[in-house]
């Protein structure tokens, strides 16, 4: 899969694109009913001066972070940058203590404030809030939001605490949760909005993902790389962009150096980020033991399509590797047997259709193991062959008739 040089990429960020977790991309795909929502919230908070409190719950990786951060986006550009301060603290890991030192830092560090000698490691947990809570009526300013990111390990009545002193303060409050929460009803009465982020579908992780290659690179990538990412995900885990910009992440190097993708490199990647994906060679070289000669062939054939760089084949060519299998042991071609073989081939996850494609009105499918761990089963398969003789293999996909 290569690149090309010679296209100019308009949309060209770099690769904080995909490195930077402060990054925003300039338009969420598959998420502007929830920008909008709320955007339009926390702008009447801001000109109500009435401080809201929201909580966005979802899978991991669905996106939560970039709308929140998207959300604030808009409001300042609607405010004027100036006119609104926000405060992003991310709570994955981190105790109540390192969450309050971490706000009084953020809090000092934007207002230029010295600590003044200060060791906030000798203050107790009442004390660091009390610390918190004198430092915001000193410095008490409308048109501010806190971001409280990943507060899964937050204990939920430190999150309305934050929230309470907010609507004390006058600040709007926006916490993440990786939990999907189906009911806004066994919200705390205190936390105003819900807004959970549903799965994507396999269409829209591809125009996500497919956005982020844009953003990233400086030419124009093999359009095949986004779409093969996002049919792994569809295929081996949950429809989250969160992982697609993961194997994005491990083969920029490799394209950037190259400006190509191997799809080895591609597969390998996938393999080690995608949930799910796990190729074992001692079970490929089982199931393909178990068939009998035919489905052999015909294995070795896909083999060889892809070792020649191609990572997806259509259904026609597919139907032309099988009819070539067949003729080269004087076997006629049958229909029902062809399409049974298809379908032992995909349960065994040999091969995946692409749904991706399938929603473009094309039949294709994804080849999930290296073409050369194929072709090296076989190779052991015949190679055993000549030296024993074997009685009657199944036939791929079921019935011998």
């Amino acid at each position: 899969m290569s690149s090309s040089t010679k296209v100019a990429n308009l949309e060209y960020v770099g690769p904080r694109a995909l490195f930077d977790p402060k990054y925003v991309p300039p338009a969420l795909i598959h998420r502007e009913k929830e920008l909008a929502e709320l955007s339009e919230v926390l702008m009447d908070g801001m000109q109500d001066r009435c401080p809201v409190s929201v909580l966005i719950t979802g899978m991991e990786g669905m996106g939560k972070t970039t709308l929140a951060r998207k959300a604030v986006s808009v409001v300042k550009q609607q405010l004027g940058s100036a006119a609104l301060q926000c405060f992003f603290i991310n709570c994955k890991d981190q105790s109540i203590e390192e969450i309050l030192l971490a706000f009084i830092h953020s809090i000092e560090r934007k207002q230029e404030r010295e600590n003044q000698g200060v060791n906030y490691i000798e203050y107790n947990l009442p004390q660091l809030w009390s610390y918190l809570k004198a430092l915001l009526a000193k410095t008490k300013k409308s048109g501010t939001v806190w971001i409280l990111d990943s507060v899964d390990d937050l204990d939920l009545q430190y999150l309305l605490k934050f929230v309470q002193l907010g609507k004390e303060t006058g600040i709007s409050t926006i916490g993440s949760h990786d939990a999907p929460m189906k009911s806004s009803a066994t919200l705390p009465k205190s936390l105003d909005i819900h807004v959970n982020l549903d799965q994507m579908t396999p269409l829209g992780i591809y125009k996500v993902t497919k956005q982020r290659v844009n953003l990233t690179f400086p030419f124009a990538l093999d359009a095949e790389v986004p779409r093969a990412i996002c049919d792994f995900v569809d295929n081996f885990d949950t429809c989250r962009p969160g992982t697609c910009i993961r194997v994005l992440k491990e083969i920029y190097p490799v394209v950037k150096r190259e400006h190509a993708l191997p799809p080895v490199v591609l597969r390998s990647a996938c393999q080690r980020q995608v949930v799910g994906v796990d190729v074992d060679d001692f079970q490929i070289l089982n199931d393909i033991l178990e068939n009998e000669l035919l489905a052999q062939l015909f294995i070795d054939n896909l083999a060889s399509h892809f070792q020649a760089g191609r990572i997806y084949i259509s259904d026609a060519v597919l139907k032309e590797q099988y009819e070539l299998a067949a003729e080269s042991i004087e076997v006629p071609f049958c229909h029902a047997e062809f399409q049974n073989a298809v379908i032992a081939l995909i349960r065994t996850n040999i091969l995946r259709e692409s749904r991706i494609g399938r929603a473009y009105h094309r039949t294709e499918y994804l080849l999930v193991p290296p073409p050369d761990l194929l072709k090296n089963a076989i190779d052991v398969i015949f190679a055993g062959a000549q030296h024993c003789e074997c009685g009657p293999r199944k036939k791929l996909g079921g019935n011998a008739n």
